[in-house]
């Protein structure tokens, strides 16, 4: 349990409470669209929908016994394991990075299509060799502590998280809280920071992009009359449903354009999400960057406030936005929920039969 006077015990259990819930919804809906997901994995944006729900899983999965530590007094319980708190620490530092680089290939590959309606874009080399060079990248920052640091993952009772910091590595010298104006120390946190937020001028740019791209298809759809409407929605209803003798013109106009909006839509509203969760995050490394010259710098965090809106910026807004990408999902995919729901009807009816099988054989049996 940590000796700071800051802490308040009825906002560590609310902390807690909220992080729990938001794993244990995200865990569920994000298990779920898996599935969905990987069938439909051929498709380029459904094939990013599945890695960013992969991530989404490391990083709920990871902060478990983050929930359990804020729901016992900042105590260590599940980090009491060395190989626990190594692990959570290394996935969750690998996957919170990873978040904005999946969110920023998915707004990229959308303004690309909106940019290039016509062109072939499904080239997945173009998007992966990035993820991989970048996943690499990642996995060598996180494994920084296992090779120069005696300390290596470890866990702090302030943030009630396994992590490590910069002055912990052997190679920048000193304990923690010092040397913090070394050039080393610079140096080594400029590399580490940098590409994690450096992909959220691309989500950013490509966010603003397809913002626009909306507002423009609103505005040609209102310039036309009811009367063409009316045709364009007909026609759509008939060629999604399989009764037209034929596809028009118009019908297929209607439908690309819908599909398209729909499409850009889901996408912005989920950039959305994820940029009201991250800019807290960003802007408090971007204030840490710029300040590295001064050795005052860390007293922000040892406060309450400090230490509040610090696990929020870190920890609970990245729980949070892992667990809203589920809700999206599940609120703006139509074939997601009805294939769902079939599963939980056949699901019902499989225990509907054996309960009535497991009724005959005890009357059988009875004498």
């Amino acid at each position: 349990m940590s000796d700071s006077p800051y802490i308040l015990p009825w906002l560590d259990i609310l902390y807690g409470t909220l992080e729990s819930l938001a794993i244990l919804v995200g865990l569920t809906l994000n298990s779920l669209a898996l599935r969905y997901f990987y069938k439909r994995r051929h498709q380029l944006s459904n094939l990013l929908f599945l890695l960013i729900t992969v991530n989404d899983l490391v990083i709920l999965t990871s902060c478990i016994p983050t929930a359990v530590s804020m729901l016992s007094n900042r105590n260590a319980v599940l980090f009491n394991y060395r190989g626990v708190c190594i692990l959570a620490g290394f996935l969750f530092n690998i996957s919170s990075r990873m978040s904005v680089f999946l969110i920023a290939l998915l707004a990229l590959a959308r303004s690309i299509s909106l940019l290039f309606p016509f062109r072939l874009r499904r080239n997945r080399v173009v998007y992966l060799l990035p993820l991989c060079i970048y996943l690499f990248l990642n996995l060598l920052l996180a494994s920084l502590p296992l090779i120069f640091s005696k300390k290596m993952y470890y866990f702090h009772s302030i943030s009630a998280a396994c992590s490590w910091g910069v002055n912990d590595l052997s190679f920048v010298g000193g304990e923690v809280g010092r040397n913090y104006t070394s050039a080393w120390y610079g140096m080594t946190y400029s590399t580490i920071i940098i590409p994690w937020f450096a992909p959220a001028v691309i989500v950013l740019v490509s966010f603003a992009f397809s913002l626009h791209s909306l507002l423009k298809s609103g505005r040609q759809r209102r310039k036309m009359t009811v009367g063409q409407n009316q045709e364009l929605d007909r026609e759509a209803s008939k060629n999604l449903t399989g009764s037209g003798t034929g596809s028009s013109r118009n019908g297929n106009h209607g439908n690309a354009m819908r599909s398209t909006n729909h499409a850009t839509m889901t996408i912005v509203i989920a950039t959305s999400v994820y940029v009201i969760f991250n800019v807290p995050g960003w802007m408090m490394n971007v204030i840490m960057l710029l300040s590295l010259r001064d050795q005052n710098f860390n007293t922000f965090f040892s406060g309450f406030s400090g230490i509040y809106l610090g696990y929020f910026m870190t920890i609970l807004s990245v729980v949070l936005n892992s667990a809203s990408n589920s809700l999206i999902y599940f609120s703006r995919m139509d074939l997601l929920r009805k294939e769902n729901g079939e599963m939980f009807c056949w699901i019902l009816s499989r225990i509907k039969v054996t309960m009535r099988g497991c009724g005959r054989t005890s009357k059988s049996n009875s004498p």
